[in-house]
C-alpha cells in the first residue's frame, strides 16, 4: 500500500503534509536570530546601549523615543476618559432630573383626579375615571400603532457605546510589558577587541579577555557598567562576593548583576529564545 494512494476516502497525515493544509510550525534558522549586542526595538547594534532590571538591551535614543511616546499616549487617553466621565455624570444628572419632573406630574394629575373624584355633584350620571382608564381613554390608535413602527428613527435601537476603561499610569517595557522607569535603566559599556588577527571578534569579556557572542552568556556590572562573561561572575561574583572588574566586596548580588537575555544562536542545542513561526493554511474540506 502506497503512502501517496489516491484511492483511500480520505487524505492521510503524509499527504496532507505534503499539500501544505492545516497549521505549519517551524522554528527560525540563525538568520532571523537578534545579535546579542543589538537593540531590542531597532534590531540593530547599540550606539549608546543601556540595559533594564530584567536584562533586556536597548539603544538608548530607542527606549527613550518609546517610554515618552507611551507617555504622550497615556496622557491622551487620561483626558478623553475624564471627558467621557463628564459627559456620563451630565447624562446621569438629566435623568434623574426627568424622572423627577415626571414624578412631580404624575403627584399632579393624581392630585387632580382624586380632587374630581371627591367632588359632589348634582348629575348622579357623572362618572370619574381612574387615572389608568384615563390613560388609556387619552391613548388612540394611531398613537399606539406609532411605537410599534421598529423602522421609525425614534424607535430603532441605540448603539452602545463600550466604556472606556481608566488609562494606566505607569510606562511598560515594549518587550516584557513589566513597568519600566528611566531611572531604572542602566549605562552598558562594551569592550572592543583589540588583538588584529580575530577579525570576527567585536567585543570581549574585560575580566578574560575572551569573546562575546551570542553563543555565550554576558551579565552587567552595575556600578561600572562593564559587560563581562557569566563565567567570571560565577567565579568571582557569586564564589568569591567580589566585584570582576573593580575587585569591590559586593554587598547585594541581585542588585549588583544583571543577566543579559541571550537571543540563542539558532540551533536546538543553543539556549537563549526559540523563534518559532507557525503559517495557517485554509483546512481540507471533503
Amino acid at each position: 500500500h502506497s503512502r501517496n494512494n489516491t484511492d483511500g476516502a480520505v487524505f492521510t497525515y503524509h499527504e496532507r503534509k505534503r499539500m501544505g493544509y492545516g497549521r505549519e510550525r517551524k522554528r527560525l534558522s540563525t538568520d532571523s536570530v537578534r545579535r546579542w549586542n543589538c537593540c531590542h526595538l531597532s534590531l540593530q547594534p547599540c550606539a549608546d546601549p543601556i540595559v533594564s532590571r530584567e536584562g533586556i538591551l536597548f539603544d538608548k535614543e530607542c527606549i527613550y523615543e518609546n517610554l515618552l511616546a507611551q507617555k504622550a499616549s497615556m496622557k491622551r487617553k487620561r483626558k478623553e476618559w475624564e471627558e467621557e466621565q463628564r459627559q456620563r455624570q451630565q447624562e446621569s444628572d438629566r435623568q434623574r432630573a426627568a424622572e423627577a419632573t415626571a414624578r412631580d406630574r404624575r403627584f399632579d394629575e393624581e392630585q387632580d383626579l382624586l380632587g374630581m373624584r371627591n367632588r359632589v355633584r348634582s348629575d348622579d350620571t357623572a362618572v370619574v375615571m381612574e387615572p389608568s382608564k384615563k390613560r388609556m381613554a387619552l391613548a388612540s390608535p394611531s398613537s399606539i400603532g406609532l411605537k410599534s413602527n421598529f423602522w421609525l428613527p425614534s424607535n430603532t435601537p441605540i448603539t452602545v457605546t463600550k466604556q472606556k476603561t481608566k488609562p494606566d499610569d505607569v510606562t511598560r517595557c515594549p518587550v516584557t510589558g513589566n513597568p519600566l522607569k528611566l531611572k531604572d535603566l542602566v549605562p552598558v559599556k562594551f569592550t572592543l577587541a583589540t588583538d588584529p588577527d580575530a577579525s570576527s571578534v567585536e567585543y570581549i569579556c574585560p575580566v578574560c579577555r575572551a569573546s562575546l557572542s551570542n553563543s555565550t552568556s554576558a551579565a552587567v556590572i552595575v556600578s561600572p557598567g562593564e559587560v563581562v562573561c557569566c563565567e567570571c561572575v560565577d567565579r568571582f561574583a557569586k564564589g568569591e562576593g567580589m566585584n570582576p572588574v573593580t575587585g569591590e566586596t559586593i554587598q547585594d548580588f541581585d542588585q549588583e548583576i544583571i543577566f543579559l537575555q541571550s537571543p540563542g544562536t539558532g540551533y536546538a542545542a543553543s539556549g537563549g529564545e526559540k523563534k518559532l513561526v507557525t503559517k495557517y493554511e485554509a483546512a481540507i474540506r471533503v
